[in-house]
């Protein structure tokens, strides 16, 4: 099928590409990080325009890294979505120069997308219809009935990148390469980021604390189970490149990347994710050890690699498991499920609640703000928001569940700085408390405590300074300087607390803080909480039930079988590639269990790619390619030869060619 024929001076795949790219320049100038993104992102655009051979490779490379959420504020876009937006666009500039045909996805695929997406398409629409005006706080909250754009942005990047996947899928062998070798990277770029986490803040052989890594994921400021996700589904590829390179120095090389790899899911301290991850290994392991066999390798020599894996993946874990705290998390397990099901229940109630058909959901990325106000729990999450008063912006932080307003800001030990704030409330005798800690994600060290008292209640701003000490910040034995940040909390019940002007001065009279006067809203400030079942369902068949109804679930039933046994199909004529997306999809769908890992935007990219890939994939690497006429001669047998003119080999058939 041409899809690509039109007039040489029609580029329909060019105009759309060009188009793509004025929105990445646009979301670029718009970020609160501009002078820091700008020069990076040319760069990337560059390169990959010279070289757009390798654009799985960087797009896979770069995912856990690219979210600065944290610094630039901005909930709805991060940098990744920039360079999403930049690959696509550079691709589609040069897809007509490269590709002169396309093959065109199976029917039965085919219209299973297409009822998925046209699923995914009407929960959008459910939550944001009646359009609301769009005003400083519309993109700054997951409240937001635009909170559905967030969710569907991993589905619609992947739904532009099938071009370029049918594309590359032309040559199997050379693209599941690239597709491997961009999760191995990105493996190790966030086991890098794990391994300064823990050796910051708890210690890298500290098992006793309860600290959880976040890893590179700011979304994790709500919870999640973003990290463990990540790693259960990308460790397979290290067992896949082995096969793939079959290189000694390959193998030393993926036996320590494995084993770091399990360091930082057992951290985590997620037990579904160490289930998880012990699936997809399990899964991956066999379809290895039946491809050894069937190629004639020795029992010893497929024993030995599958002891060395099974042995890392011990000696790695078993100092986490005999800690203090992972224990202590499994003895729990009965009490945090009986915890996990009144949620469920609690998410259903709200489900009736919602003025919507069961079947049809509640919309995207509407739970948030259903749960705000439709929970049985009294005690909801704080809120903030900003206002305007004679051309003066300010922040309003109202009571709840704490919610810590924050920004990293750049204070050095041993120093002395001004703290200078403008406050007002609603109530008298309100309190807004400032803190000044070592702080990761989540988790706060060496705080200085700030309370600021209003004792009238007005609208008349009142002015409090304080002088700020930071001997205590870095203290001896700390290789790497903690991120500090300056936090705001009302933790005061039924008030609002109102906030402007905030300045925190060192002795040469600079300013730490961004935005201290909030004119640019969210730019630069971030938050954290402690209660997590606020912003999440906790379980990915649920959410979809709540967001998209019982159709959206058939739909992705659907969608997520016919790949499925698609490719397990394939892994029993011992394809290898089938196996390792047999075990990723498993490891999805078992964090699936216990949380809605979709909710992460760059998390539902890879899930969809990885489908994307699965639907497209029509040539696997592991086959051999036939051409009509093509002659097959049986393994070990020089008779009953059979010729096949029509490209099909009926027997001789070596999958390991």
């Amino acid at each position: 099928m041409r899809l690509l024929s039109q007039p040489h001076w029609f580029n329909l795949p060019g105009i759309f590409g060009g188009l793509i790219l004025c929105l990445a320049v646009a979301a670029t100038l718009s970020s609160s990080l501009v002078l820091w993104v700008t020069i990076p992102l040319i760069a990337y655009a560059v390169v990959l325009w010279k070289h757009p051979g390798y654009w799985l490779i960087w797009v896979l490379a770069l995912l856990p890294w690219l979210d600065f959420t944290a610094l630039s504020g901005r909930l709805f876009w991060t940098e990744y979505d920039t360079v999403l937006l930049i690959t696509v666009g550079v691709g589609y500039i040069r897809l007509l120069h490269d590709v002169n045909e396309i093959p065109a996805l199976r029917d039965p695929a085919k219209i299973i997308l297409l009822l998925f997406v046209v699923s995914i398409a009407g929960s959008l629409a459910i939550n944001i219809y009646p359009l609301e005006m769009i005003d400083a706080t519309t993109f700054i909250r997951y409240t937001s009935s635009y909170n559905g754009l967030r969710y569907v942005k991993g589905l619609l990047f992947a739904l532009a990148f099938i071009l370029l996947l049918m594309s590359e899928w032309k040559e199997p062998k050379t693209a599941s390469l690239k597709l491997t070798q961009g999760m191995i990277l990105g493996l190790v770029g966030i086991i890098l980021y794990v391994l300064w986490e823990r050796i910051t803040f708890p210690g890298f052989s500290d098992f006793d604390d309860d600290y959880r890594v976040a890893g590179p994921f700011p979304s994790m400021h709500v919870g999640g189970a973003y990290v463990e996700t990540y790693l259960a589904v990308t460790l397979p590829f290290v067992i896949y490149w082995v096969w793939q390179q079959q290189r000694i120095r390959v193998f030393a090389i993926a036996i320590s990347l494995f084993g770091f790899g399990i360091y930082c899911m057992m951290v985590t301290y997620s037990r579904t994710g160490q289930i998880a991850f012990v699936l997809a290994t399990a899964i991956i392991l066999i379809g290895l050890a039946r491809l050894y066999r069937q190629k004639g390798t020795p029992h010893w020599v497929i024993l030995g690699a599958l002891f060395m894996f099974v042995g890392a993946s011990i000696t790695t874990a078993w100092p986490v498991l005999t800690g203090q705290h992972n224990p202590l998390r499994w003895a729990k397990v009965e009490q945090d499920i009986a915890q996990r099901v009144d949620h469920w229940v609690d998410v259903l109630d709200i489900f009736k609640l919602q003025k919507t058909n069961v079947h049809f959901g509640a919309g995207q990325g509407s739970f948030p703000a259903a749960y705000l106000w439709g929970s049985k729990f009294t005690l909801r999450p704080a809120t903030y928001t900003f206002q305007t008063e004679q051309d003066n912006a300010y922040l309003q932080l109202g009571s709840g569940d704490p919610l810590y307003f924050e920004q990293v800001i750049a204070v050095k030990p041993g120093r002395i700085y001004t703290f200078d704030i403008k406050v007002r409330s609603n109530s008298a005798h309100s309190v807004l408390t400032a803190l000044i800690c070592e702080k990761s994600v989540l988790y706060p060290y060496n705080c200085v405590r700030i309370p600021i008292r209003i004792d009238v209640a007005g609208k008349e701003w009142q002015h409090y300074r304080a002088h700020i000490e930071t001997d205590h910040f870095d203290p001896p034995g700390v290789l790497f300087q903690r991120p500090i940040k300056l936090t705001l909390l009302n933790n005061h019940a039924f008030t609002i607390v109102e906030v402007d002007e905030i300045r925190l001065v060192n002795s040469t009279g600079d300013d730490v803080i961004k935005n201290g006067d909030f004119s640019a809203g969210m730019a630069h400030w971030f938050f954290s909480v402690n209660n997590f079942e606020a912003w999440h369902v906790e379980n990915l068949f649920l959410s979809i039930i709540f967001e998209q109804g019982w159709v959206g679930l058939v739909c992705f039933i659907l969608l997520i079988g016919y790949v499925l046994m698609r490719n397990l199909s394939q892994a029993k004529q011992n394809v290898m590639f089938s196996w390792v997306l047999c075990a990723s999809f498993t490891a999805f769908l078992c964090m699936g269990v216990f949380h809605s890992w979709n909710d992460e935007p760059r998390l539902g990219f890879l899930f969809y790619l990885l489908l994307m890939i699965g639907l497209v994939s029509d040539k696997y690497p592991d086959l051999p390619a036939l051409t009509p006429g093509t002659i097959k001669t049986p393994v070990g047998n020089q008779q009953g030869m059979t010729t096949d003119t029509s490209g099909a080999c009926l027997v001789g058939f070596d999958p390991l060619n």
